[in-house]
C-alpha cells in the first residue's frame, strides 16, 4: 500500500476511503527537491549578485512568508535545514505531497524530523 500510494502521489488512508484525495496533490515535493529549490535561489544571488533587485525581490518575498531570514539560512547548515523543513511545510499547504518516509530518511536536523511527519500525519499523509 504505501508503494502504491507514492506512485498515486496520495496517502494510503486517500487510498482505503475509495481514493479521496487521491490525484489531488499538485506535485511529489522530496526533501532533495526542497533543497535544490533553496539552493537554486542561493545560486541566482551568486550569479546576480547579493545587491541585484531582481534576487532581492526574491528574498523579500520568501521572508514574508517564511518563519526565518533565507539569507542566514545560506550561512549555517543547521539553519538551513530548518528552512528545508519549513519550505517543505509550506509545500504541503500548497497541496503538494510529502512522503513522511523520505522526510524521516533525509531530513538531517533532529526537531524537524521529529515533527513534520506529525504535521502530514494530521493531513491524512501517513
Amino acid at each position: 500500500m504505501p508503494d502504491l500510494a507514492r506512485i498515486l502521489h496520495c496517502s494510503v488512508d486517500a487510498i482505503l476511503y475509495a481514493g479521496n484525495g487521491c490525484g489531488s496533490y499538485r506535485r511529489h515535493m522530496t526533501v532533495a527537491d526542497a533543497r535544490e529549490a533553496l539552493l537554486l535561489i542561493r545560486r541566482i544571488g551568486d550569479l546576480l549578485g547579493d545587491d541585484h533587485p531582481v534576487y532581492d525581490t526574491i528574498i523579500k518575498a520568501i521572508n514574508s512568508t517564511m518563519n526565518t531570514d533565507i539569507r542566514l539560512a545560506f550561512t549555517n547548515q543547521a539553519i538551513f535545514e530548518v528552512f528545508v523543513a519549513e519550505f517543505l511545510l509550506h509545500c504541503l499547504h500548497s497541496s503538494d505531497y510529502v512522503d513522511p518516509r523520505d522526510v524521516c530518511a533525509h531530513l538531517k536536523e533532529q526537531k524537524s524530523r521529529a515533527y513534520l511527519p506529525d504535521a502530514l500525519a494530521e493531513l491524512g499523509i501517513r
